[in-house]
């Protein structure tokens, strides 16, 4: 594999199609650490991409981003032949002929396949750090957008690119107040997020990110999302 793609630095290709013998997508899923290793060794990431990005180090063409929606307005429904909830690439979604004034962002799936119908709204859910490419849906641009993720430091580094991507973008659940009246509900944060150059985070969210940081509370600590009592909700 390694040699094919030192011939083919820049086939874009996917996994599917490597015309190498013995290898199929499976094999390279079980060993992609392995391979990432050694191909981070032998060459390095194009510029703007990842040491970990295991299609970037072989030339190879990504998979679309995705992301879920659901529709929670009749309205908007109407719109695009009744579909209320949808899963496509980013690119595909962007051309919905809709205009929402409203669009909860929410990272865990289950907690956004509970919202209830809201008039005028789109809720867009389990983006992850592919958060920060909302700006490619252009129906976002003037709506409210209202992201509601985990307390913890992948949450606000996630608060953080979907604000780069969408200024007007404000957190919903992830304050002070909320992490302190759930104590009983905290977890522990297996890899806390690695950077803190959040620039974007307010002055109160980048309070309770230094202080999560900086083990105020206890070390790691974490409050998902889906463990707030859904009343709260």
């Amino acid at each position: 594999l390694l040699r094919w793609a030192a011939v083919y630095p820049a086939s874009g290709l996917t996994l599917r199609q490597l015309p190498v013998e013995g290898l199929d997508t499976k094999w390279v899923e079980q060993r992609r650490g392995l391979i990432t290793d050694l191909a981070s060794a032998l060459r390095p990431a194009p510029e703007g991409r990842t040491g970990r990005d295991l299609q970037a180090l072989l030339g190879l063409a990504r998979p679309p981003a995705r992301a879920r929606i659901r529709l929670l307005c009749p309205a908007l429904r109407c719109q695009v032949g009744g579909l209320g909830d949808i899963e496509a690439p980013i690119d595909q979604l962007a051309d919905l002929p809709i205009t929402p004034r409203l669009a909860p962002v929410v990272e865990n799936l289950d907690s956004g396949l509970a919202l209830p119908h809201m008039p005028g709204a789109v809720a867009l859910m389990k983006l992850g750090h592919a958060v920060g490419q909302l700006d490619h849906l252009p129906w976002l641009a003037d709506a409210r957008i209202a992201y509601w993720g985990d307390i913890d430091t992948h949450g606000f580094a996630m608060l953080d690119r979907a604000r780069r991507a969408l200024p007007q973008t404000e957190s919903l659940l992830m304050d002070r107040d909320t992490l302190l009246a759930h104590r009983a509900l905290w977890g522990e944060e297996p890899q806390p997020h690695p950077s803190r150059d959040l620039d974007r985070l307010n002055a109160d969210e980048r309070q309770v990110f230094d202080e999560l940081t900086s083990g105020a509370w206890g070390a790691r600590v974490r409050l998902e999302q889906e463990r707030l009592p859904w009343a709260l909700v």
